[in-house]
């Protein structure tokens, strides 16, 4: 059975106002993966300069005669799996209808700037 309270919550959750729901929202998925792609190299560069370092961290400690540190740093270095978060690039993006621009949301997230010109695409 459902209280009044969880009706507030229900009424909340569908009137955030954001584009993403918006039915005069038209999703853009050029530019979608124009980010993803992105993120995607932001997170590939980072994860290979990780690992660079350890390695370059593992030659040190072979120059300065410390083996058992070195051999532990390049164990580490190999054990180090890349792992895309696509979760980073949580924008979409679009074009609206009613305003004739495009815009970017975060799904599920209050938008207090389209309150105005807010329709939800169920009603």
């Amino acid at each position: 059975m459902i209280d009044k309270f969880d009706l507030q919550i229900l009424d909340c959750n569908c009137s955030d106002c954001n584009c993403s729901d918006c039915k005069h929202f038209k999703r853009s998925m050029f530019r979608r993966q124009k980010s993803v792609d992105l993120h995607y190299k932001w997170q590939k560069d980072y994860f290979d300069n990780k690992r660079l370092r350890k390695i370059k961290r593992a030659q040190f400690w072979i120059e300065k005669g410390e083996k058992l540190k070195a051999k532990e740093l390049l164990k580490e270095a190999r054990k180090l799996v890349f792992q895309f978060d696509e979760a980073e690039c949580a924008l979409h993006y679009g074009d609206c209808g009613k305003l004739n621009k495009q815009v970017s949301c975060i799904p599920e997230v209050l938008q207090l700037d389209t309150q105005e010109c807010f329709e939800h695409r169920r009603s």
